[in-house]
């Protein structure tokens, strides 16, 4: 669901962590992360069978976001499962960090049953996906040729939450294990596998850029 209440919504991947806890962010049984975005990567956002929409997300678009109270939820709906801003007596939750990969998540699901819940579906395998609810301040939007089209957001102004979802829409990010060493080389496969796309789109773009040149010239 790209768009509701004016919201946009991304899903994407989300990685959970095992038994052990090295490397966690929070002090919980109940942990998990991921990326909830990657940074200067096209992907596709839909396909009408008349033309191609991509979509990518600039490197600094949440410099000026409002990340100050974001909530962790299962498909944008229903409880929530962690917050970034809790009660005062209470430390948050929730954490959102951009990095240089894309915007890092890292969650406590364990204080409330629906949320362990969740928990157990994301470290079963049942569920391993993100999308984040968020609103535009400023974004770009550039035909690559032959009816395509890329989106580029600029700009970020406010996060909602951050949620398991069913479905992805950015096919470029990754579980993200830190603990467990045998997903070392598939967190690898992934970089390299991002790193290629970049590199085909940024060709391809410049091809295109070069085509027009000629023609107007």
């Amino acid at each position: 669901m790209p768009l509701r209440d004016n919201r946009e919504y991304r899903m994407m991947p989300v990685m959970s962590q095992p038994e052990e806890r090295a490397g966690q962010r929070l002090e919980t049984d109940y942990y998990v992360e991921g990326y909830a975005t990657t940074f200067g990567q096209p992907y596709l956002l839909w396909d009408d069978g008349n033309g191609k929409f991509f979509e990518q997300i600039s490197r600094n678009a949440f410099d000026a976001a409002d990340m100050t109270d974001v909530i962790f939820q299962h498909n944008h709906e229903g409880k929530c499962f962690a917050r970034t801003k809790m009660r005062a007596d209470k430390a948050p939750t929730l954490i959102l960090e951009p990095q240089d990969l894309g915007l890092f998540v890292a969650a406590d699901l364990g204080m409330i049953a629906e949320g362990r819940e969740e928990w157990r579906a994301i470290t079963g395998g049942l569920v391993y996906q993100m999308s984040f609810a968020f609103t535009v301040a400023d974004d770009e939007i550039t035909s690559i040729g032959d009816g395509e089209y890329l989106r580029t957001i600029k700009s970020i102004r406010k996060v909602y939450d951050v949620s398991s979802v069913d479905m992805p829409a950015n096919p470029y990010t990754f579980i993200d294990t830190p603990a467990r060493a045998a997903f070392d080389g598939y967190i690898e496969m992934r970089r390299q596998e991002m790193q290629r796309a970049t590199e085909e789109a940024i060709a391809k773009q410049k091809a295109l850029a070069r085509i027009r040149i000629l023609a107007e010239g």
